[in-house]
């Protein structure tokens, strides 16, 4: 009997019947130097069924089903294999996933990251009914999860935070039919569509991104869709990025030696480095994120390249083909050598080819996320063997690698064997070639270190609220908290789209009717939300209360429950704390407080001293992490983005008061002009 009952609700449940096997196609953006980029939204069309469909951040993976039928929900009919989509989603470490099965046989189930990297499984033989499982995942990121029975595959997608430890699938137990009643089935909507595909159909995708300020449209891939796949939208415009403080490089033109015929078989090239406490050591693999080298030389079977720390330990990247058969193969070359080659000891009869960017790391969230080394539209332009990346993976390179086009590559040696080595100093990359008739250029290297890496440059994050590390607002977006004083604010921008009682803010008033509530997204790009948050004009963010001078303002307003918008005494009160505190001053001046407040990212420059902008790094002492957001002018007129941060109060005296940082400025203000209809920014403290 209890068949018969889960069969029926899970009938009213869902509009469609799936019985097909799932397709996921997962997106990636790359600048023209093949960097990554975030992907605004990217809109796929069937060109074959006549329908268009749009991903928009976060989301970047899409679920089709191959042979989709809809069905009459009159017919009671069920799929016979169903995974429900996870609670909750988002989560941080693991979460929970129900399986429903109503036919015989065992079960597979499977869960990917974006690159296709299986991450777990399990394997059971189940009982018919519906069943719970516990997934645990510890990096973050979006994945997949697939069960598979009988030729049948069911597919949900989940969003981890992080936080896991270990990755693994958990076998819960059998769940009983009133208990699952009022459960939703997996999303029909965007992210697993619910329009018809065939293997085979016509597709065409295309990505938006914002690059340097303005979207950008990437080149169109079309294609027919016969398997899942990873997809790359290139965009043809190169990225203006931000200094790192655990990132070092070195661009130069160096000879590589090519005969053992010459005085020396091996070309090094170094990079000084600075900036840690001088007891900084590598202590453990992890310490290292990534290593890139840019050069050109025929034959990748030929050279051995080792990375050499300050007290000359050193690590393999990798090893020379006749040592261990893994480097490569005679036709295959790096980046795209010269043919015109002289001597082999000389410079000066050798014109430098092109070099090509090659990367070491054995973190694989650090690769995933941080963008392609290799130029993929160079593939085959030289010659068909020349080494590419099209796609993401973690593997020392052979012979196999190198041809198929494979990207970020493990060490051949570990980084733990640089355990011991100190930070600061002379770090080298040495390119050793003792194969004659072959020769290339070193053009340059970088290395990353970890930002965990013990004794490097401060990145002040604050203490987090005792109690309350995180919120979460009605939207299901978690901020982080930071304790200042005897006040508990959110070290975040605001960036909901729905009031906490679920009223739906809209989104644009270019006409800036003050009077109605509205939202707007930084510099005019929807990608600067995650960062930014929104910009919110004062009806909004007021919502219907009055106007507070109290401390607390007692106005939740367009906060989260438990948590209030700041009046102009609760702002105050933050500055006087911050000021009475000597490790917050700029030149011992208590007005000078800004730079303790402001993050040390995304301010312009400022050659004044103790402006925010001037030594950034030097920045957010108490980890409250001010961001330039700017503000929305009207008529798509995006202003100050970069240069000030402007937040509400609840304050009105004809106009409402408002909290304004700039970049160039030593102290802060608070005002009441301009009028109170520009969206500015929100930062929430708790009751």
């Amino acid at each position: 009997m209890k068949r018969y009952l889960f069969s029926f609700i899970i009938s009213i449940l869902m509009p469609v019947s799936i019985m097909a096997q799932s397709v996921n196609v997962t997106f990636t953006g790359r600048d023209a130097n093949n960097s990554w980029v975030q992907l605004n939204r990217v809109v796929i069309t069937n060109l074959t069924k006549g329908w268009q469909e749009e991903l928009v951040w976060p989301d970047t993976t899409l679920i089709m089903q191959n042979g989709t039928g809809i069905h009459d929900v009159e017919t009671g009919s069920a799929p016979s294999l169903q995974l429900f989509q996870n609670n909750p989603n988002p989560f941080d470490g693991s979460t929970n996933v129900l399986l429903t099965v109503d036919d015989a046989g065992a079960v597979a189930l499977e869960i990917t990251d974006v690159n296709g990297h299986i991450v777990g499984t399990h394997r059971v033989r189940q009982q018919l009914g519906v069943h719970q499982f516990r997934v645990t995942l510890s990096a973050a990121g979006t994945y997949v999860m697939t069960a598979r029975q009988n030729g049948k595959t069911s597919s949900i997608k989940m969003v981890n935070n992080g936080g896991g430890k270990g990755d693994g699938i958990e076998y819960v137990g059998v769940v009983e039919a009133q208990n699952f009643a009022s459960l939703q089935p997996k999303s029909g909507t965007r992210d697993n569509t619910t329009n018809p595909f065939d293997f085979g159909d016509q597709m065409e995708y295309v990505g938006y991104a914002t690059i340097n300020g303005e979207e950008c449209e990437s080149q169109h891939v079309t294609q027919a869709q016969e398997s899942a796949e990873t997809i790359i939208l290139q965009f043809s415009t190169t990225q203006v990025t931000t200094t790192d403080p655990f990132s070092f490089s070195v661009e130069d033109t160096t000879f590589i030696i090519g005969s053992s015929q010459c005085d020396a078989t091996c070309t090094n090239m170094s990079l000084n480095i600075t900036g840690f406490a001088p007891s900084a050591t590598i202590t453990q693999a992890s310490d290292i994120l990534g290593v890139r080298v840019n050069l050109e030389h025929s034959s990748i079977g030929d050279i051995s390249i080792s990375l050499i720390c300050p007290n000359s330990r050193s690590v393999q990247l990798l090893p020379v083909y006749s040592d261990v058969i893994v480097g490569g193969m005679s036709g295959t070359n790096f980046g795209i050598e010269c043919t015109i080659d002289g001597s082999h000891c000389d410079a000066s009869d050798n014109v430098p080819g092109t070099g090509w960017n090659y990367c070491w790391s054995e973190d694989t969230l650090y690769a995933q996320n941080n963008g392609y080394c290799f130029l993929s539209q160079n593939i085959g332009n030289d010659r068909p063997a020349t080494v590419d990346s099209s796609h993401l993976t973690i593997s020392y390179p052979g012979e196999t690698d190198f041809v198929q086009g494979q990207q970020y590559y493990t060490p051949y040696q570990s980084f733990s064997y640089l355990i011991g080595c100190p930070v600061n100093g002379l770090w080298q990359i040495r390119i050793c070639d003792e194969v004659v008739l072959d020769n290339g250029y070193l053009f340059g290297w970088g290395l990353t270190f970890s930002p965990d890496l013990a004794g490097g440059p401060a990145i002040n994050e604050g203490v987090p609220c005792p109690g309350t590390p995180t919120l979460t607002d009605i939207d299901g977006n978690v901020y982080n908290t930071v304790q200042i004083g005897n006040q508990c604010w959110m070290k975040e921008n605001l960036r909901t789209a729905h009031y906490a009682d679920s009223t739906l803010i809209p989104i644009e008033n270019p006409s800036l009717n003050y009077t109605e509530p509205y939202r707007e997204i930084p510099n005019g790009s929807i990608s600067n939300v995650h960062t930014y948050g929104y910009l919110y004009n004062w009806a909004t963010v007021m919502h219907g209360e009055a106007s507070s001078s109290s401390n607390p303002s007692g106005v939740q307003g367009i906060c989260p429950t438990g948590w209030h918008v700041p009046s102009v005494a609760e702002w105050t009160e933050l500055f006087d704390y911050v000021g009475s505190q000597d490790e917050f001053l700029c030149d011992s001046n208590s007005s000078k407080i800004v730079k303790a407040l402001a993050s040390t990212m995304g301010w312009d420059s400022s050659a004044t001293d103790c402006t925010i902008g001037n030594n950034p790094s030097e920045n957010n002492a108490t980890g409250f992490s001010v961001l330039p957001a700017g503000l929305f002018a009207g008529l798509s007129s995006y202003d100050f983005f970069g240069s000030r941060a402007f937040f509400w109060t609840t304050v009105e005296d004809y106009n409402p008061y408002y909290v304004q940082f700039a970049h160039n400025w030593t102290q802060l203000l608070i005002d009441n002009t301009p009028p109170g209809y520009y969206p500015y920014s929100v930062r929430c403290i708790k009751d």
